[in-house]
């Protein structure tokens, strides 16, 4: 990125380099687990990664879309309608969010029961580039980044200037993210509810 346009990024954007949990990563975590239950601890814990459509599928478009536009011009002028054309697909987060109580107590239990996935989940969670952050954490990190969308386009929406395509559009984006979220949050009160019973099963 030229000098000029970096100086005229905020600091905090610049250092945000989020570690995310990539299929490479499955590689490596599926190790210590024995072959004949590696699909279903796959399945039951990491699967915004590997379902079709998922979280991670749809998060990989969306940010190659978003950096394809800053590509067109390094200081983009107008998000709006790229956010309209990608938030309808994220669906999936309302799925993910109606398993998360039971990806968390897969994670738990498999850590629990092996202690090869245990040191394997201590060494990871010890590394630098976790910044102190439970592999846990990175379960639930999607719902998370979703709801930050409202108050990072509220921001943008503030400064936005009249006469920008930006002034409807993220005011069209927003009203859909709300109700994903408002839909994110019910499924999981489901879940809550309902999973106290499977887990005893």
């Amino acid at each position: 990125m030229p000098k000029e346009i970096a100086d005229k990024v905020d600091e905090r954007e610049k250092k945000d380099k989020r570690p995310r949990i990539s299929p490479r990563f499955l590689d490596s975590a599926l190790a210590p687990v024995p072959v004949q239950r590696r699909d279903k601890v796959v399945k039951g814990i990491f699967s915004n990664i590997i379902d079709h459509l998922s979280i991670h599928t749809v998060s990989l478009r969306f940010a190659l879309v978003l950096t394809a536009r800053q590509q067109k011009e390094p200081i983009v002028h107008n998000i709006g309608d790229t956010f309209l054309d990608s938030v309808p697909q994220f669906e999936p987060f309302v799925w993910y969010s109606s398993k998360q109580l039971e990806r968390k107590f897969k994670f738990g239990n498999e850590r629990s029961i092996n202690l090869c996935f245990a040191k394997f989940v201590d060494e990871i969670e010890r590394r630098k580039e976790s910044r102190k952050l439970e592999l846990n954490g990175y379960l639930t990190k999607p719902t998370t980044c979703l709801a930050r969308y409202p108050l990072l386009l509220e921001n943008v929406l503030k400064y936005t200037e009249d006469g920008n395509p930006d002034k409807e559009d993220i005011l069209k984006v927003l009203i859909i993210i709300r109700d994903l979220l408002g839909r994110v949050n019910a499924e999981y009160g489901k879940a809550e509810n309902r999973f106290p019973q499977e887990a005893s099963l």
